[in-house]
């Protein structure tokens, strides 16, 4: 009987103690974004997770949209499908 109810007490512990969280703020807490419009729509890239070049990154996404956007673009009179 009292090997049961060290067991009920520890597994009640454990469970508890599971839901706890160690830290306030973890990792997979933290987000990056920038928000714009290109390619004629809105647009939202967010990165997750500690990055100390975040900004960076976000800038060379943002670089990639807007090369495509100046090959691909219907409306801008400079982009190879405005031309066409």
């Amino acid at each position: 009987m009292r090997k049961k109810i060290f067991s009920l007490v520890l597994t009640a512990i454990l469970a508890l103690g599971s839901l706890s969280a160690c830290s306030t703020e973890s990792a997979n807490d933290i987000s990056y974004s920038k928000k714009g419009t290109a390619l004629n729509t809105a647009i939202s890239i967010t990165l997750y997770g500690k990055n100390d070049n975040a900004e960076e990154i976000l800038k060379g996404c943002y670089n990639v949209i807007e090369k495509y956007e100046a090959m691909l673009s219907r409306t801008r009179q400079s982009s190879d499908i405005y031309i066409l």
